[in-house]
């Protein structure tokens, strides 16, 4: 039987699987027969429909896993390929993080080995879990910063640092915290700038 759809032109169908598969907001990993599925039922009616649209689904959507160990088992159950077609997948629930940011006691130093410890843990989750094909720039986790949740890969992990701000720790951009004492610097009258013209030149 002809499937009147592939006889549509590759743009169009291409659209129509935008519109069909993905979704506005983040795609929850939800366990299905023992495994975490996000695929659609329109992938099993026919082959080439398949393989054009598991791009579409893997590629343009958003995927969200609230717990670590539900991350590596979805990662380690998917194929490499799929794996190559992730470009964003948020993990929420990274060991001790939470715990970390609202404890103000730790020293900057533990602060510092706690945040190369997340990159740790990514790494091993794209090198290991993954087998190496995930790209290391889809895995996001989640940082609480002074405005609001901000999602960042391994790569961009190292350029953050926990703050104590307002009796809590949040987490701050090394350069923002760096630009901040330059405009400080400008609000100590006519020979502060001075001064700090002369350092800067």
């Amino acid at each position: 039987m002809t499937c009147r759809l592939l006889e549509l032109p590759p743009e169009l169908r291409n659209a129509i699987y935008v519109y069909a598969v993905v979704e506005n907001g983040p795609v929850p990993l939800r366990m299905r027969l023992n495994n975490y599925c996000i695929e659609p039922a329109l992938l099993a009616t026919n082959r080439q429909i398949r393989s054009e649209c598991l791009p579409v689904i893997y590629g343009q959507n958003t995927l969200e896993s609230g717990y670590s160990h539900r991350t590596r088992k979805f990662l380690t159950a998917l194929s490499a390929d799929k794996l190559k077609m992730i470009r964003q997948l948020q993990a929420w629930d990274v060991e001790g993080l939470a715990h970390m940011t609202q404890d103000q006691r730790f020293s900057e130093q533990t602060r510092a080995a706690f945040v190369a410890g997340i990159k740790n843990d990514m790494d091993v989750w794209v090198r290991k879990h993954s087998r190496g094909n995930l790209r290391e720039d889809a895995l996001q986790v989640p940082l609480r910063t002074l405005r609001g949740t901000k999602w960042v890969t391994a790569t961009q992990l190292p350029n953050w640092k926990i703050v104590g701000k307002d009796g809590e720790a949040v987490f701050v951009r090394k350069d923002e915290q760096k630009s901040k004492k330059k405009m400080f610097s400008w609000s100590r009258g006519r020979s502060g700038v001075r001064r700090q013209l002369s350092a800067w030149l």
